[in-house]
């Protein structure tokens, strides 16, 4: 017998302020749920492991869960520039040797990497960001670092 209906829903949102008009009356409109801030990057993971039962997450995950429903039509999304995604360099672009990225969004990993490969030629080695260390003395040549608001 399927007992899921006796569950408060968990849903897990972004630490994100661009994700503020879509979460913004989650409270109120759902006081039963179960809100939980998660990174993007982390969210189909918890889906899988049944630890949340929706996501506020990437468009790119569907690929990889076969099973998903999307409900609505509301997205994150911008038309100029974003300034969420950050990257941070300490020497010219094409002399990036190694760079240091932050695992909060894969997407925004991936499209910097093949940014520097497509625009710079470049592929230079990457390394996950240390949330701990001072960005300042990072021993990187640069970094991607996504919703800047934990170091402001």
């Amino acid at each position: 017998m399927n007992t899921n209906f006796l569950k408060p829903l968990r849903i897990a949102t972004v630490p994100f302020y661009n994700a503020w008009p879509l979460t913004r009356f989650l409270e109120e409109e759902l006081p039963d749920a179960v809100l939980s801030s998660w990174n993007p990057s982390a969210m189909r993971q918890g889906l899988l492991a049944d630890e949340i039962d929706l996501a506020l997450m990437p468009v790119a995950e569907l690929a990889a869960l076969p099973e998903a429903v999307v409900h609505g039509d509301a997205c994150i999304g911008a038309r100029g520039p974003v300034k969420s995604v950050l990257m941070f360099s300490k020497v010219p672009i094409p002399e990036i040797r190694q760079i240091a990225l932050d695992a909060a969004s894969r997407t925004s990993v991936t499209l910097s990497v093949a940014m520097l490969e497509k625009f710079y030629g470049i592929t230079p080695e990457t390394v996950p960001l240390d949330y701990e260390a001072d960005l300042n003395r990072c021993e990187v040549d640069a970094m991607v670092v996504i919703g800047v608001t934990r170091w402001s």
